[in-house]
């Protein structure tokens, strides 16, 4: 693999996702969207999770070795 990107969106939740979430249409919600892509630049992974806003927590950690670390 050889690259990983995610991004957090705030949302409002519709009323599909709402009722999966078990909170009111127009809730607050939190959007994930992951990709994956291996060194051939061809897509592994994709996912879009939805989250309650009011009980998501997230953490995000990163191995550092030589080839991504940097001096500025």
């Amino acid at each position: 693999l050889a690259r990983t990107t995610a991004v957090l969106e705030s949302i409002v939740l519709d009323d599909a996702s709402s009722v999966q979430l078990g909170v009111r249409a127009g809730s607050a919600g939190t959007l994930l969207t992951r990709s994956t892509v291996d060194s051939a630049g061809r897509c592994v992974e994709y996912a879009r999770d939805v989250y309650r806003a009011d009980r998501a927590a997230f953490e995000v950690s990163e191995v550092l070795d030589a080839h991504n670390m940097s001096t500025v």
